[in-house]
């Protein structure tokens, strides 16, 4: 998978203890509104979350969209977009040095719905699917001066937004058709 960003906060040492994860996180559009779970304090993060043991990367996708969200990924849409990888000093354990690789993709869901098994703490933080703009969403976050290892989200939006991005988005719409 291409390699997106690095967002390396060199707050650890190297002879920390690694605690390493890897996650898979969805961008779905419809009519212009991404799919995003909104927090009760405000906050936009994109649906997905952590592999579990010998879970791939789209089985993670397919599965933590729908306990998220509700939403049914059409596993034939799924396009890999790109990787960001996150390394800092773990904010639970500050003995160990802390890194997660997020696997973007695209992709469309069904009209179905499945259903919602959200964890304890996502109930906690209020999550809900909402459809919102990349601009809304990036301007909301923005607004709450999130801490560093909460960014991600919103520099990948940033990152879908550029040029560059749009024409690489649009250009993949246009083969499925």
């Amino acid at each position: 998978m291409k390699l997106l960003k690095i967002l390396d906060e060199k707050n650890y040492t190297d002879d920390m203890e690694v605690f390493e994860v890897t996650h898979s996180r969805a961008l779905i559009c419809v009519d212009g509104l991404y799919a995003m779970q909104r927090a009760k304090s405000g906050e936009y993060k994109l649906p997905g979350g952590r592999l579990e043991p010998g879970e791939t990367p789209v089985c993670a996708l397919i599965r933590e969209v729908e306990e998220e969200t509700g939403l049914i990924v059409d596993e034939k849409s799924i396009e890999e977009i790109g990787e960001i990888i996150e390394i800092r000093k773990d904010v639970f354990d500050d003995s160990k040095k802390y890194i997660c690789h997020s696997l973007y993709y695209k992709c469309n869901v069904k009209d179905e719905r499945g259903n919602l098994h959200r964890s304890k703490n996502e109930i906690e933080k209020g999550l809900e699917l909402v459809w919102i703009s990349a601009d809304e969403m990036i301007a909301s976050n923005k607004t709450l001066e999130l801490e560093s290892s909460r960014e991600r989200d919103t520099i990948f939006m940033e990152m879908t937004q550029t040029k560059e991005a749009n024409v690489w988005y649009q250009s993949k719409l246009m083969t499925k058709e």
